[in-house]
């Protein structure tokens, strides 16, 4: 997502599945189905899907205006310097050491 490459996902375990979902919804990827018989031909698919498919256009342009949010050093400090206030804030009020 830093560089705004569009994401095939294939969840395999744990929590794999509810990002993958969440990262379909967001329009920054498709989901490749999981299918012992024929993974490389769905894997295959999705890719061509995502890479050269008229179809994957909306996930492509997608991917490449989060690359202005995720790719951003700048969003990305101030995002850490926002928690890093808020976890000393809420540390001061609670009265513990750090």
């Amino acid at each position: 997502m830093v560089v705004g490459a569009a994401l095939a996902v294939l969840p395999m375990q744990y929590e794999h599945g509810l990002n993958a979902r969440h990262l379909v919804e967001s329009g920054y990827a498709v989901e490749v189905e999981r299918n012992d018989e024929d993974s490389g031909e769905e894997i295959a698919r999705k890719l061509r899907i995502l890479m050269v498919e008229e179809e994957g256009e909306e996930v492509r342009k997608k991917a490449r205006k989060g690359k202005e949010i995720f790719g951003s050093k700048k969003l990305q400090e101030e995002c850490i310097t926002e928690l890093v206030k808020n976890l000393w804030q809420r540390c001061k009020m609670s009265g513990k050491s750090i």
